[in-house]
C-alpha cells in the first residue's frame, strides 16, 4: 500500500438516493497494517456507488492533508475510520461545509477489541456508509442544537467559544400524522426513562433537552410514528444486509449487537460455550433498549449463525433496567426454539460488578443458518431490502424456511395477543375499542344488513388499550402469537343486525346496542324504549311535532 491512497468510484448514472460520501481510513497503527491491508484491498477496488476513499498512514497526525480529495469530490457526508484523533478531521470537514450529523465516526480498533482480529472490515465500512446515507435524510425536526456554558471561572473568551461552537445531536422525531397519542396510545411515554416525550393538546413531541437518544421509543411505538434516520428498523436491516452478506463466503458471520457505550470498555471474558465462528460483525446501537425481537429474528433470517447482545456496564447510563432487554432476548429465543431453529442462537452478555460476562443463553455455532435466499449484494443507497419487516411477516418467513409445524407461542412478554369477546351477544359494537387501537387491529366493518367487529392478529401488539377502554368490560387479551392466525384474514369477533327506521329506512344502530340502551333505560321510560327501536332521531322529532299539531287541532 502506498503512503496515500485515493479511490473514487462514480457510476455513469448515479442513483437518486446515492449522494457522494467519503470514507477516510487511517493506517497509522502498525499492528493493524497487515490484517488491515489484506481486508481492505478488494474493497478499495470497488468501494460502492459514489464513494470516495481517502487512506493515509498519517491521517490521525495530519488530518488536514486528507481534505483536498474531499474538495474535488463534492462530498455530502463522511465516514471517519481512524484509530485515534477523529475529532480533528471532523472539525476540518465541518469547516469545509459538512453538516455535523453528516459525519459518522467508526472506531475500527474498538470494534476489533469486541469482535476479535477477524473483524470483517470491508463489511463494517459498507454498513457505516449505509448508516451515513440514512443520516443524510435527517430533517430539522431530528436535529437538536445545544450551546455550552462556561464554568464558574470561565472568561468572555470561553463564553464566546461556547456560543460559536454549538453541539448538534440527531434525535428521534414524531410523525404527527401517524402518531396515535390523540387516540390514547401511551406506549412510547411508558418506555422513555427520561420522560423526554411530552403530550400537549393531543400532540406528542420530543423534548430535546431531556432526550438521551436511547431509541427505546422506536421499538415501543406500534404505529411506526417515530423516525430516527440511521436507527429505524429499515435502516438497521440495510446495515444487516451489508454485515451478513455471504457472497464469496461459506456462511454469514456471527453478529454482535452492542451498546455504543460498550465500545469504550474493555471486552469481557467469554465463558466457554463451544466452538465459535471465526468471523464476527458488529452493529453498534445507542442502547440495548433499541433492540427489538423483530431485529433479532431478522438477523437470524439474514443468515447469522448466532447473535450476541452486549449490554453496557452495571448501571445503564440511559436509565433502563436489564429486564427490558432480557425479556426481548427471551421472547426471540422462545420463537426460535418453537420453530426448531435452535435454542442457542441468541446470547445476552451482561457486564457484572467485576465486568465479567454472564451469558444467559449459550451460543452454539454448530447450528446451520436459516436457508433463506440472499437479497443480493448490499446497495449503499437502498433504504432496505424491500421485504416486510414487521414481526408477523418475519415469523411467517422463518416458519416457512424451517418447515416447522409450531402453531402457538405464548407468554407474558410476547409482543402480541389475541383479543376475544366474553359472552355471546355481549358486544354492542359501539366502536370505542377501534378508536383507541393504535394499529387498527380492531375495526368495524359493515356487512349486508349487519355490522361486524373484526380483529387482525397480525396487527395486534398486545397493548391492552382495547381491554381498558371497553365500556362493557367484555374484551379479554391473551398474550400469544398464533402463527396460523397471523397469516390469515381478520376474524369476526361480534356481529349484529343493523336496525332501520320504520319511516325513512335509514340505519339506526346495531340491534345489540339498542338492546343495551333499552336495558339501561329499564322502567324509567318504557315509551322511549319503543321509540328507540322504531325511529331515528329525525323521525322521532317529526312524530312528536305531528302529535303536538294533532293536539292543537283537537283543542280548536
Amino acid at each position: 500500500m502506498s503512503h496515500a491512497t485515493v479511490v473514487f468510484h462514480e457510476p455513469a448514472t448515479r442513483p437518486p438516493l446515492a449522494p457522494a460520501v467519503g470514507v477516510f481510513l487511517c493506517r497509522c497503527a502498525a499492528s493493524w497494517r497487515s490484517a488491515f491491508d489484506a481486508a481492505i484491498g478488494p474493497w478499495l477496488a470497488q468501494p460502492g456507488p459514489a464513494v470516495a476513499v481517502v487512506m493515509r498512514d498519517d491521517l490521525c497526525r495530519a488530518p488536514d492533508r486528507a481534505v483536498e480529495p474531499y474538495r474535488h469530490a463534492a462530498l455530502q457526508g463522511a465516514v471517519i475510520a481512524a484509530c485515534a484523533e477523529r475529532a480533528g478531521l471532523a472539525a476540518i470537514l465541518r469547516r469545509e461545509g459538512l453538516r455535523p450529523w453528516a459525519i459518522h465516526s467508526l472506531d475500527l480498533a474498538a470494534l476489533a477489541d469486541l469482535a476479535g482480529d477477524s473483524l470483517p472490515i470491508a463489511r463494517q465500512l459498507d454498513a457505516a456508509v449505509i448508516r451515513l446515507r440514512a443520516r443524510l435524510r435527517a430533517s430539522s425536526e431530528h436535529v437538536a442544537v445545544a450551546y455550552g456554558l462556561p464554568g464558574e471561572r470561565g472568561d468572555r473568551r470561553d463564553l464566546l467559544h461556547a456560543l460559536l461552537a454549538p453541539t448538534y445531536r440527531l434525535l428521534p422525531a414524531v410523525d404527527g400524522q401517524r402518531c396515535q397519542a390523540g387516540q390514547g396510545c401511551r406506549l412510547c411515554l411508558q418506555a422513555c426513562p427520561a420522560q423526554a416525550l411530552r403530550l400537549q393538546a393531543g400532540r406528542l413531541t420530543v423534548h430535546t433537552d431531556a432526550c438521551t437518544a436511547c431509541g427505546a421509543c422506536l421499538t415501543a411505538c406500534p404505529a411506526s410514528a417515530i423516525a430516527w434516520p440511521g436507527q429505524d428498523l429499515a435502516d438497521l436491516d440495510a446495515q444487516l444486509g451489508a454485515l451478513l452478506h455471504v457472497e464469496g463466503a461459506s456462511h454469514a458471520p456471527r453478529l454482535i449487537l452492542t451498546c455504543a457505550g460498550r465500545l469504550q470498555t474493555p471486552p469481557p471474558q467469554r465463558a466457554d460455550a463451544g466452538p465459535m465462528p471465526e468471523v464476527a460483525a458488529v452493529l453498534a446501537l445507542p442502547c440495548a433498549a433499541a433492540i427489538s425481537a423483530a431485529l433479532l429474528l431478522r438477523a437470524v433470517e439474514r443468515g447469522a449463525p448466532g447473535v450476541e447482545v452486549r449490554c453496557c456496564a452495571d448501571v445503564c447510563p440511559q436509565g433502563h433496567d436489564r429486564g427490558r432487554i432480557r425479556r426481548t432476548v427471551g421472547v426471540a429465543t422462545q420463537v426460535l426454539t418453537a420453530l426448531g431453529l435452535g435454542h442457542g442462537r441468541l446470547t445476552l452478555v451482561e457486564g457484572g460488578a467485576e465486568g465479567d460476562a454472564v451469558a444467559s443463553v449459550a451460543l452454539t455455532a454448530a447450528i446451520a443458518p436459516v436457508p433463506l435466499g440472499s437479497d443480493g449484494p448490499p446497495q449503499g443507497y437502498m433504504p432496505s431490502s424491500g421485504q416486510d419487516l414487521r414481526l408477523p411477516a418475519i415469523l411467517g418467513r422463518l416458519r416457512a424456511a424451517s418447515g416447522s409445524s409450531a402453531a402457538v407461542i405464548a407468554g407474558d412478554d410476547v409482543p402480541g395477543g389475541q383479543v376475544r369477546v366474553q359472552g355471546e351477544g355481549s358486544c354492542t359494537l359501539c366502536g370505542v375499542c377501534t378508536q383507541v387501537c393504535p394499529t387498527q387491529a380492531l375495526t368495524l366493518a359493515p356487512e349486508a344488513q349487519a355490522e361486524t367487529l373484526r380483529f387482525s392478529h397480525a396487527r395486534c401488539v398486545g397493548c391492552s388499550l382495547c381491554v381498558e377502554s371497553c365500556p362493557e368490560h367484555i374484551l379479554r387479551l391473551e398474550r400469544m402469537l398464533d402463527l396460523d392466525d397471523l397469516a390469515g384474514p381478520p376474524r369476526v369477533l361480534a356481529r349484529a343486525e343493523v336496525m332501520r327506521c320504520r319511516r325513512c329506512h335509514q340505519p339506526l344502530a346495531p340491534a345489540s346496542m339498542l338492546a343495551r340502551v333499552q336495558q339501561a333505560l329499564g322502567a324509567l321510560a318504557p315509551d322511549k324504549r319503543w321509540d328507540l327501536q322504531q325511529w331515528c332521531a329525525g323521525c322521532r322529532l317529526a312524530n312528536s311535532l305531528s302529535a303536538v299539531g294533532g293536539d292543537r287541532e283537537g283543542q280548536a
